[in-house]
């Protein structure tokens, strides 16, 4: 799987190494509009991840980016 959805959110992730290959997800824990995210697959040496998720109500498209 290298998207998730709950009922109102959808997630994406990217290594910046091979942009393009969505990585696979899996929501650990949500609440409160909190969520905990494992994304699987990273290489050992990875620099870069953009992570997405989009509000299905809103259908905005946020992205968030982080780096070791």
């Amino acid at each position: 799987m290298d998207q998730v959805d709950d009922e109102n959110f959808q997630f994406k992730a990217q290594e910046k190494a091979t942009s393009g290959v969505d990585l696979p997800i899996k929501v650990l824990y949500q609440d409160d509009g909190y969520y905990v995210v494992r994304v699987k697959q990273l290489s050992s040496n990875w620099e870069a991840l953009a992570f997405d998720f989009v509000s299905k109500t809103s259908a905005r498209r946020k992205r968030r980016c982080g780096g070791k």
